[in-house]
């Protein structure tokens, strides 16, 4: 299973999916709709064995 979170700023961070599919779309960020054209950024974590990995690196998306 894996975690991963968007975040419009890098400051606040939301949960972006939770589940063992690793293709997901993202329509909204905390119930705000996403901003063609504007970055966003994402980072995620696996879970195995009763606990969560460290977070990824960030990676920047823009939202098309």
């Amino acid at each position: 299973a894996y975690l991963w979170m968007i975040s419009p700023d890098k400051v606040n961070w939301y949960v972006g999916a939770f589940g063992n599919v690793s293709t997901s779309t993202v329509i909204d960020c905390n119930n705000q709709a996403l901003v063609k054209g504007k970055t966003y950024y994402l980072k995620s974590r696996t879970f195995m064995k009763g606990e969560y990995s460290n977070w990824s690196q960030i990676v920047e998306v823009v939202c098309i």
